[in-house]
């Protein structure tokens, strides 16, 4: 008679070896918020994306206002939902703002930021008609 006997299987569960993150490496700034960038680093991200962090405080440079004009529209579209608070959002519709504006890419800075503040205001007029058009329309 030959007798088998059966033995435990053991199961081995495969977990990868996770790396512990090292402390010297930064977040992604593209999924950095972009209402709390000024806080961090005490400029507004326009003048990062527009490449004058030096000079966007300066009285005669007038991009302090400039900013702010662009800023409260991103500001608009994130706290009511229509945009992601990232800087990777920002981007994106800068991008999307500079082409619809006709912004070519050899221009000076100084032109760019007045075209896209015009385009700004024009969007916020626009939203401003759906709104109030929303608001009175007659069915």
């Amino acid at each position: 008679m030959d007798t088998v006997f059966r033995q435990a299987t053991k199961t081995v569960e495969d977990k990868p070896e996770v790396m512990p993150k090292r402390a010297d490496t930064n977040a992604d700034l593209n999924n950095e918020s972009f209402l709390g960038y000024e806080m961090e680093t005490k400029k507004p991200y326009l003048s990062e994306y527009f490449g004058v962090q030096e000079t966007w405080n300066e009285p005669l440079a007038g991009f302090k206002e400039d900013f702010e004009v662009i800023e409260s529209y991103f500001k608009d579209k994130i706290n009511h939902g229509e945009m992601e608070d990232t800087i990777e959002a920002v981007k994106e519709k800068l991008k999307w703002i500079e082409k619809m504006a006709n912004i070519d890419k050899t221009e000076r800075t100084v032109m760019k930021i007045e075209k896209i503040k015009a385009f700004v205001k024009f969007l916020k007029e626009t939203d401003l008609i759906k709104v109030n058009g929303a608001k009175y329309a007659i069915k």
